[in-house]
């Protein structure tokens, strides 16, 4: 099958069907027809293919229209509209000509609502116009873009605050890290620490999450034998936990790599023994599925 735009047998822009292959665009040579169901489709002669957007910046383009009331013109890199309503969310967006006229630019800045400022420098008049989403742009050279007409990066994302980018991994949850793995498998996890120190003054046992900082200052009071249960240990990290008060007596502390439930192998250095008044430092270390912890007892 070969669908003849009018450019003759030699040259010609065409539908043409080689085998199960649809391909548009020019060529030489006549067009050839074959039988098939079309299962691909190739666009050739490096044509940029546009998706809600009259004049695509890129090889495959999808960009809604975010507006396109009345005309507007263009002279140097301000763009000057009649009856128009533009606003900052334009900002970032492809500013095109539907008429033939000048080159897509993007919106770099709203001066009013009928003044535009964008990346192209040109003289165009007064015509028809739409204004597009940068949702989804692949360049020639590889890279794609979301949220950017001109992506510099194999993935090149510019977005808002707070919405630009959305991970589920069953993980998730607040503070938490994007970490990966040795093959660079990424995963939402619990950061070894998140700044500065904890205080508290419960009663025993105490919980140390560490999700919320690696320093833990507990005010124990009078209180004797006491338990520390510490959560969310990364591995290879450290944290200190400081009970302080007039109390003497046993310090327990166990170590967990999630939040109560897997229990690491605790190992104490010097051996673990009744702890002086007044303030103690315990140095607490994950390394694997172990637990070491240093210590010493009787500051003031």
């Amino acid at each position: 099958m070969c669908l003849d735009l009018g450019q003759g047998v030699s040259t010609y822009t065409a539908l043409k069907n080689s085998g199960t292959t649809l391909f548009i665009g020019g060529g030489t040579g006549a067009a050839t027809a074959a039988d098939g169901n079309f299962t691909n489709v190739v666009f050739g002669n490096s044509a940029n293919v546009g998706i809600g957007i009259a004049a695509p910046p890129t090889l495959f383009s999808v960009n809604p229209v975010q507006y396109a009331t009345s005309k507007a013109s263009q002279s140097g890199s301000t763009i000057t509209g009649s009856g128009t309503s533009w606003t900052s969310a334009m900002v970032g967006s492809i500013f095109t000509f539907t008429e033939g006229g000048g080159t897509a630019g993007t919106i770099t800045a709203v001066n009013s609502s009928t003044s535009l400022t964008v990346t192209t420098s040109q003289t165009v008049a007064l015509q028809y116009y739409t204004i597009n989403y940068p949702s989804l742009n692949a360049s020639s050279s590889g890279n794609v873009g979301i949220g950017t007409p001109s992506p510099t990066t194999q993935l090149h994302i510019n977005g808002t605050s707070g919405a630009t980018l959305r991970i589920v991994d069953g993980n998730e949850g607040t503070g938490k890290v994007l970490t990966s793995d040795a093959n660079g498998v990424a995963s939402w996890a619990t950061p070894s620490s998140s700044g500065g120190a904890q205080t508290s003054a419960v009663s025993s046992p105490l919980t140390f999450d560490v999700s919320s900082g690696a320093t833990m200052d507990w005010d124990i009071g009078a209180q004797t034998n006491i338990v520390i249960n510490i959560w969310n240990m990364q591995n290879g990290s450290s944290y200190t936990v400081v009970p302080r008060g007039t109390g003497v007596g046993s310090t327990t502390i166990n170590c967990y790599s999630d939040g109560g439930t897997t229990a690491l192998t605790s190992s104490f250095m010097p051996s673990n023994t009744n702890r002086a008044a007044n303030a103690s430092i315990y140095s607490v270390i994950r390394v694997g599925n172990y637990c070491y912890i240093s210590w010493s007892t009787g500051w003031n």
